[in-house]
C-alpha cells in the first residue's frame, strides 16, 4: 500500500492496543474514537487505503490473518494443505456466523473470491490475481486453484470474506450495509459524522469493548475537538496536531508510539529524457554520489523530530527478504562532491516533486546535506489533485513515497515497485522511475513458487541488493505509528498498524 505525498510521509497513524479479557461484572463499556479523516465506503473488496481499513478490519475477515510478529495464522480458516502443488485446502472454523447468525460457508468464500476478480479497478483484485478457480469440496472445505506453483496466504490475508446470500440481496449496497464475520457489526453510519459498531452476538470470542463510537472528523480543527471532546483514541493524526502536542499536552491524553512498518524513499527518474529534456539522473554515478551523500540517521532527527529509524533498504528488519548483511552506505560528503564532479554534474540542480502546502521537512533536510556535496535540491510544488498524473506520467526528476509490507513478504514490493512496468499482467505499478532489470524481473516471476523459506529469502535479498546497487530507490526513513489515547485505555502497538478494537480494553 504506497503513500503518495510528503504530506503522506509525515501523517502518524494510530495502532493497536493489545488483548486482555474484562472483568465479567463490568458495565458494557464504549470507546470513543475520533478519526481525523472521512470514510469512503465500507465495502472489503473495493477499499484499500488505511482509513478505510481501521473500520472494514473490524467488521470482516478473511481465510488467514497476521498476528502481532506478522506470522501467518488462521483467521476464518482453522487450517490447510497442499493436496497438489498448485492447489490449497481451505478447512473453515465452523463456528464462524456472519453478524445475521447465519453460518459462513464454502460457497461464501467462493463467491467472495470470484467477485473480487469480478470487480471493475479494485485494487484488492491484485491480492488474487494467482487464482484461477475456486472450488466447494463441501460446506465447510473449500480448494483454491492457482495459475502455477505459487504460495498465496499472504495475500488471502487481504481478501475478506463476505456473505454471498446479503450481497446478492442488497446488490450494489453493500458497501452501505456490510456484513461480515468480525467481532463488531456496523449498527448506524452517518455520512462525514460517525460510525456506530457494536460487539456482535455471534462472534467467536466477545470482545471486551460492546460499543464503538467513531466520530469522521475531516476537516480543520482537530486539535480543538481532541481537547473539547477528549476521545479515548484518536486515529489519523496530523502533522499540525503532532507539531503542537510536541510543544503542550492534553489532560487525560498522551502520546504513545510503536515503530513503523513503511519505508519512506526517495525515487530517481532514470528515463533518458524528461520532458524532451536530457536527465543527468539516467547517470548511476550522480545517483550513487547522492546516496553517499544522505545521512539517513539525521534525517529522523531534525524531519522526524526522533520519531522513526533510518532506513538502508526499502523493507523494514521485520520482513521476510530484509537483508541485514546489506551494508548502510557511509556518508561522506567530501567523497560525494568528487564523484559528483567526476560524473560531469558539477553544480547540479536537482527538483523534487512535492504536495504544494505540505510539509517540506524532509526536503528541507535533504537539501541541506546534499548542499555539502555541491548539488542544490528544489522543491517543485504541484497541486494535490495533479502530482498523480504528474508522477504517472514521468514529468519529475524525483519524488518522495513509502510502501509498506503489509503481507511481511517483500514479495510484493518487488512486484509493485521493482519489475518492469507492466500493467497488462499486473507489474510495476508503483514503477514509475523507469526502472528495469532482468534479474529482478526472472526473480519476481520466480520466487512465489519457491517453497523452501531459505531459498526464497537469497531470492528476495538478492533483488533488494540489486536494487540498492543501481540506487533507483534512495531509503530514506521508517516513521514511528503514532497514537494519541486516553490514560485509561490499555493497548499494546502492532508494527503492521493494524486497528482492531478487540484487542483493546479499559483500565479498571
Amino acid at each position: 500500500m504506497s503513500k503518495r505525498s510528503i504530506a503522506a510521509a509525515l501523517a502518524l497513524a494510530l495502532g493497536l492496543p493489545g488483548c486482555t479479557a474484562t472483568r465479567k461484572d463490568a458495565p458494557p463499556a464504549t470507546l470513543r474514537v475520533l478519526l481525523g479523516s472521512d470514510v469512503q465506503t465500507l465495502d472489503p473488496h473495493i477499499p484499500i487505503d488505511t482509513i478505510n481499513l481501521m473500520i472494514v478490519g473490524n467488521v470482516f475477515e478473511a481465510l488467514v490473518r497476521f498476528d502481532r510478529s506478522l506470522r501467518l495464522v488462521g483467521g476464518l480458516a482453522e487450517r490447510w494443505i497442499n493436496p497438489d502443488e498448485r492447489t490449497w485446502r481451505f478447512f473453515l472454523d465452523r463456528r464462524a456466523r456472519f453478524h445475521d447468525g447465519s453460518p459462513l460457508r464454502a460457497s461464501d468464500v467462493r463467491f467472495s473470491i470470484e467477485r473480487v476478480l469480478a470487480l471493475p479497478d479494485t485494487p484488492v483484485a491484485a491480492f488474487a490475481r494467482h487464482i484461477r478457480a475456486v472450488e466447494v469440496v463441501d460446506d465447510y472445505t473449500v480448494d483454491v486453484r492457482t495459475d502455477s506453483p505459487v504460495a498465496i496466504l499472504n495475500d488471502l490475508a487481504f481478501v475478506p470474506i463476505v456473505s454471498e446470500a446479503h450481497v446478492r440481496r442488497v446488490g450494489d449496497k453493500v458497501g452501505e450495509q456490510p456484513l461480515g464475520t468480525g467481532s463488531y457489526k456496523v449498527e448506524r453510519w452517518e455520512r462525514s459524522k460517525a460510525i456506530h459498531l457494536v460487539a456482535s452476538e455471534h462472534a467467536r470470542e466477545a470482545p471486551p469493548i460492546a460499543r464503538i463510537e467513531v466520530e469522521l472528523f475531516p476537516g480543520e480543527g482537530l486539535l480543538e475537538r481532541i481537547e473539547a471532546s477528549q476521545p479515548d483514541l484518536t486515529l489519523s493524526l496530523r502533522q499540525s496536531v503532532f507539531d503542537a502536542l510536541e510543544k503542550r499536552s492534553i489532560p487525560g491524553q498522551r502520546l504513545a508510539s510503536s515503530p513503523g512498518l513503511y519505508v519512506f524513499y526517495l525515487g530517481f527518474n532514470t528515463r533518458p529524457t524528461i520532458a524532451g529534456s536530457r536527465n543527468p539522473l539516467a547517470d548511476v554515478r550522480l545517483r550513487r554520489a547522492l546516496v553517499r551523500a544522505t545521512d539517513q540517521r539525521a534525517l529522523v532527527e531534525q524531519a522526524l523530530r526522533g520519531h522513526g529509524r533510518g532506513a538502508t533498504q526499502l523493507v523494514v528488519p521485520e520482513v521476510f527478504g530484509f537483508d541485514p548483511t546489506l551494508p548502510a552506505t557511509p556518508v561522506d560528503p567530501a567523497t560525494a562532491a568528487a564523484m559528483v564532479k567526476a560524473a560531469g554534474h558539477e553544480g547540479i540542480e536537482i527538483s523534487v516533486h512535492a504536495v504544494a502546502r505540505s510539509s517540506s521537512r524532509v526536503e528541507d533536510e535533504l537539501a541541506r546535506q546534499w548542499e555539502k556535496a555541491g548539488v542544490k535540491l528544489r522543491r517543485f510544488e504541484v497541486a494535490e489533485d495533479e502530482i498523480t498524473a504528474e508522477i504517472e506520467a514521468g514529468r519529475f526528476q524525483t519524488y518522495i513515497e513509502g510502501w509498506g509490507c503489509t503481507s511481511a513478504d517483500a514479495a510484493e514490493l518487488l512486484s509493485y515497485l521493482l519489475h518492469t512496468r507492466d500493467m497488462g499482467r499486473g507489474l510495476g505499478a508503483g514503477n514509475y522511475y523507469g526502472f528495469s532489470h532482468p534479474e529482478i524481473d526472472r526473480i519476481v516471476g520466480q520466487n512465489l513458487g519457491v517453497f523452501d523459506p531459505r531459498r526464497r529469502l537469497a531470492l528476495l535479498q538478492r533483488a533488494l541488493r540489486i536494487a540498492s546497487d543501481e540506487a533507483v530507490y534512495l531509503p530514506l526513513y521508517s516513521s514511528d505509528e503514532m497514537y494519541l489515547v486516553s490514560e485509561r485505555l490499555k493497548w499494546q502497538a502492532r508494527i503492521d498498524g493494524e486497528v482492531r478494537f478487540d484487542e483493546m480494553r479499559f483500565e479498571h
